[in-house]
């Protein structure tokens, strides 16, 4: 056991150098800003691309499942910044941020995104709402599923990109909290198509030049069943539509080809093109928002410390913050080792990445798409956790003891964290 400390303490002390080195130090504050600068077009082109997908997967959600704007992540993630005082600047803090609503920020976006989805919900099978909606043409949905729903579906599509370990999650939910399965595969298809429309089958009006890949003129979506199926949409919203024969969910998509066919169809379609110039435009606003904010990243990385401890690492309570993080890795690390024990490196490092799955779902603090998780009782995280990794071939019995060492682990990383974050509340003003 000492020698297993030892071995943790000396990892530990180099992550924390190479940590200063690269982020907290006065040198490394003043290079970061001059890459940052450097490389600043080629970020903003990744901006680009990964905040339009996710734009247009939450309105094509929020038509599908009548959800409104203001629950949907990204229309929260947007920031104020601004300089310190003198006496905040003394105590360490560089640059003053704080996270505001896009609705508020910009009230026009949220008229521009009501609008649009306004002209599509009375033809479509959505949430109900009291006083409003009728009995058999809407459903109730438990906060939880509601929480996947508008959130962390959207993460899940957008972190794992691989078809089969999106669907172990998408199935696992489905699974233990009971969920109707034909609108949750179908909202699947619709995130999925979109983000085939971007990258691997492009449109003029939804594409990017150097990252899209040309394909030829024909199309091809993957079911939720891993079906193949050869298509021919005319507009990018036909995709999100999902209206594709022996493919289509009854009442959550609709039928392009007999929409043309109607005047009451082809306002519709229109309907359809409008909301996708809106994609456009809340688009343009998002990018532009988070954009914005690439030159303060090297602040905001070495932020809440002091001129003498970004002058000399072994006094910054930062630094000592990003070792205590380290510590916690490397004991969940060996905890799981303990429990596969006689595993193939490869394997051990599958279940590590089990553990540290968990980990970031329910003691990360801060970010989005973990509110599903968050809001399950532990018995119902654990089926989940547990179905989730199983089907990606990992033995249920492991996993089991595995859960149980490592919330315990968690729960004691999670109130560490906080008590740390209070000292920083008392030490430098700030509470991050």
């Amino acid at each position: 056991m000492a020698g297993i400390l030892s071995e943790i303490a000396n990892k530990v002390l180099e992550e924390k150098m190479r940590y200063a080195q690269k982020v907290t130090s006065e040198d490394a504050l003043s290079q970061n800003i001059f890459d940052i600068y450097l490389f600043s077009d080629q970020i903003g082109v990744r901006f680009d691309h990964v905040i339009f997908e996710s734009v247009f997967t939450s309105l094509v959600n929020m038509v599908l499942f009548n959800i409104e704007p203001y629950e949907i992540p990204i229309f929260n993630l947007c920031f104020e910044t601004s300089l310190p005082t003198p006496e905040e600047f003394a105590k360490g803090k560089l640059l003053d941020i704080g996270c505001v609503s896009c609705l508020e920020k910009y009230p026009e976006l949220e008229t521009a995104i009501s609008r649009a989805v306004d002209m599509l919900k009375p033809s479509m099978v959505g949430k109900c709402y009291w006083g409003e909606s009728f009995y058999g043409d809407c459903y109730v949905d438990p906060p939880i599923v509601r929480d996947y729903i508008r959130s962390t579906m959207l993460r899940v599509l957008k972190v794992l990109r691989t078809g089969d370990t999106q669907r172990a999650v998408h199935d696992s939910f489905i699974e233990n909290l009971e969920m109707v399965p034909e609108p949750m595969k179908v909202a699947w298809e619709m995130s999925n198509y979109v983000f085939e429309a971007r990258n691997r089958d492009p449109w003029w009006d939804y594409a990017w030049w150097d990252y899209s890949v040309w394909a030829e003129e024909k199309s091809y979506v993957e079911t939720y069943e891993k079906k193949v199926v050869e298509v021919d949409p005319e507009h990018v919203m036909d995709v999100a539509g999902a209206s594709f024969w022996d493919i289509a969910v009854w009442d959550y998509s609709y039928w392009a080809e007999e929409l043309r066919s109607t005047v009451e169809g082809r306002e519709m379609l229109k309907k359809f093109e409008q909301l996708f110039n809106v994609v456009m435009d809340v688009g343009s606003f998002i990018a532009r928002e988070a954009k914005s904010r690439i030159l303060t990243t090297p602040l905001l990385v070495a932020n809440y410390q002091r001129a003498d401890e970004r002058r000399n690492w072994a006094i910054s309570r930062r630094v000592d913050e990003f070792a205590f993080s380290k510590v916690w890795v490397y004991r969940i690390r060996e905890a799981v080792r303990n429990i596969v024990v006689g595993e193939p490196p490869s394997m051990f490092r599958v279940y590590e990445s089990a553990a540290m799955t968990l980990v970031s779902r329910i003691g990360r603090p801060g970010g989005w798409g973990y509110e599903a998780f968050r809001g399950m009782d532990v018995n119902t995280l654990k089926r989940q956790w547990i179905d989730e990794w199983s089907r990606k071939g990992l033995d249920p019995a492991k996993l089991e003891k595995i859960f149980d060492t490592v919330i315990d682990l968690v729960n004691d990383f999670a109130r560490e964290r906080f008590r740390q974050s209070m000292m920083r509340e008392l030490l430098y003003g700030v509470l991050g």
